[in-house]
């Protein structure tokens, strides 16, 4: 039986990054991850995304600007024929979603290391979001922060969210601490729960929030 075929997106840097594609490929090679990555996606052309993708043989392919278009996107999606589109750490914005396609809200996740209301709002907002929210712990606005993995949607407030995991703040963290927590999260629960998703485990209609489907015993807070 075939594996399905997920394309990994991932901005990195000129300098480096390729951490989260390092990371879905360790994934699939310790049985974590049942799929085939069929192309890695960035930004940067010789960044270490690329770095990445070249070191296990897999296509790469470059997707600079101005060419992040929705026509360009479902382009993607048809030239390599996959079935699961992954953002992992690509701070682009996503067009061209179409439900009669490959490339929809259905098949599209995403993962958000900070907070995210119950009306899909990121909260705090912004790039600086472990300093936004060491700063929002120490004014007792929150208590803990959270990384969430959601369906991806073009009207952010229409983002479901299938996975929420709770992290702690202690007293004496700093933004770099937190970051450096966070990403551990990051790297422990997004191929897990990609897993979950890419394998029909976790679904929904790409409209209904209330269609979603999880396995049994499944929590999405966790």
């Amino acid at each position: 039986m075939s594996k399905p075929k997920i394309v990994i997106f991932e901005c990195g840097c000129s300098g480096g990054g390729g951490f989260m594609s390092e990371k879905m490929i360790e994934a699939i090679e310790k049985n974590i991850l049942s799929a085939e990555i069929v192309a890695i996606v960035s930004n940067y052309e010789n960044g270490g995304v690329r770095l990445a993708a070249d070191k296990k043989g897999i296509n790469f392919i470059h997707f600079p600007k101005p060419w992040w278009t929705g026509e360009n996107y479902q382009k993607i999606a048809t030239d390599t024929n996959a079935d699961f589109f992954i953002l992992a750490g690509w701070f682009i914005p996503i067009l061209g979603l179409d439900p009669k396609t490959k490339f929809s809200s259905k098949t599209v996740i995403d993962i958000y290391p900070g907070p995210i209301t119950s009306q899909g709002d990121k909260c705090p907002c912004g790039h600086h979001i472990h300093e936004s929210v060491v700063k929002a712990f120490k004014k007792n606005e929150i208590e803990e922060t959270e990384i969430n993995m959601f369906f991806v949607d073009e009207e952010e407030k229409k983002r479901l969210v299938f996975a929420k995991v709770k992290i702690p703040i202690n007293e004496k963290e700093t933004a770099k601490t937190l970051r450096v927590r966070v990403k551990h999260y990051e790297y422990l629960y997004q191929p897990k729960i990609a897993n979950l998703v890419v394998n029909g485990m976790i679904s929904w209609d790409g409209v209904n929030h209330d269609s979603l489907e999880t396995p049994p015993m499944y929590s999405v807070v966790q």
